[in-house]
């Protein structure tokens, strides 16, 4: 006897099997174009356009120009608008492109679209030549680099983003730095690492010298054991989505695009590791002000210049607790917050992520009309 519930599922499946395969044949790629990026880089360097060298890794939609680069980091610049330009800065260990996943699905075709002169860093991919570098390397001096760089770039006006911990360290850069910054945006990131949410609670409970010691270079593949430890069913939820997405050819390919960017880790450098553990999670070096960089003690009340802070309220990797603090250390007169409905990647990239976009924009507009306010 014919069960047409049973036709239907067994279509699904066959479906969803059939989604998971492509999106295993685009991963099994990674590890030969990862190797010939260095040299793409390299070559690449002297403020040229994008390489068209076929080994590089998967990058974002929209055109760029490299405008700088540096011990394996670039910055890239996305359009020539004439207004005030904005440099986002990434997390230290994820690909910059979830700003530019899809030409449908661009933060940064979104921002330049408004006119706004958008720039981006690239960490690239460090190596073991990265590893006795330290967190100041990368806050201060490799932010303040690509800063310099943008005002060179554009009229003047410098609007200073970060996503993730990308933002947490572009808040230190804000804090001993401020001078030539019009704003600064935080976008999902974290500032009191008291929270009791698993990440949290397992970070402050690592040896982290000794792991170091023994280790050297954090791979990709452990901190991504970590993520899944908070998240033990995530690989099960992504199943049900794929099955559920019923052959959607727009929802397989955003899913098979976010799933590439989230196998598309990079190493964490040693020595910043170190640092980043001991001093965030473990001291609370934000909150209780025992961080130093640039030979002054890091206090965001140091920041005056009005803050935007954009908080997911699903967040499972950043909880809205340790983000919202933020507000509440800085000094600035224009300090505002909003709220959007969406988890730690739907922030930027999902479907609520043009709420937070829009937002953004509208808040520059404003910042930079001088109608601002608290």
């Amino acid at each position: 006897m014919l069960n047409p519930q049973a036709d239907i599922f067994h279509e699904r499946l066959e479906r969803c099997s059939k989604a998971s395969q492509d999106l295993s044949r685009s991963l099994s790629g990674f590890a030969g174009r990862r190797s010939g990026e260095w040299q793409s880089l390299i070559q690449s360097c002297g403020c040229q356009d994008r390489s068209s060298d076929t080994n590089q890794p998967r990058e974002g939609e929209t055109p760029y120009r490299t405008v700088y680069m540096e011990a394996g980091w670039r910055l890239l610049s996305f359009g020539l608008g004439s207004g005030p330009s904005l440099l986002v800065i990434p997390s230290l260990i994820n690909r910059w492109y979830i700003l530019d996943l899809m030409k449908e699905c661009s933060f940064v075709r979104f921002m330049a679209d408004r006119g706004f002169r958008v720039f981006a860093l690239d960490w690239g991919i460090p190596g073991p030549e990265h590893d006795h570098l330290d967190l100041e390397t990368y806050m201060v001096k490799w932010i303040g680099r690509a800063a310099r760089k943008v005002r060179d770039e554009g009229d003047g006006r410098l609007f200073l983003m970060g996503y993730c911990m990308g933002a947490t360290m572009a808040a230190v850069y804000a804090a001993v730095r401020p001078e030539g910054l019009d704003g600064f945006i935080s976008l999902a990131a974290p500032y009191d690492f008291s929270c009791n949410d698993t990440l949290s609670t397992l970070a402050r409970q690592i040896d982290v010298d000794r792991l170091v010691d023994a280790i050297g270079t954090m791979p990709p593949e452990l901190m991504q054991a970590g993520f899944m430890y908070a998240q033990p069913t995530s690989a099960l939820e992504k199943m049900k989505s794929l099955y559920r997405n019923n052959g959607n050819p727009a929802r397989n390919r955003t899913f098979s695009n976010l799933e590439q960017w989230l196998c598309d880790n990079v190493p964490f450098p040693a020595q910043a590791y170190r640092q980043y553990i001991k001093g965030f999670y473990q001291e609370n070096a934000l909150v209780n002000e025992t961080m130093t960089c640039a030979g002054e003690r890091v206090s965001l009340a140091n920041i005056t210049m009005p803050v935007l802070n954009v908080v997911a309220l699903k967040d499972n990797i950043v909880p809205a607790q340790a983000a919202k603090a933020l507000n509440s250390m800085v000094s600035s007169p224009v300090n505002e917050h909003i709220d959007v409905d969406a988890g730690h990647i739907g922030v930027i990239m999902g479907s609520k992520a043009k709420d937070a976009w829009q937002g953004i924009g509208d808040w520059m507009e404003k910042v930079k009309s001088g109608k601002a306010t608290s």
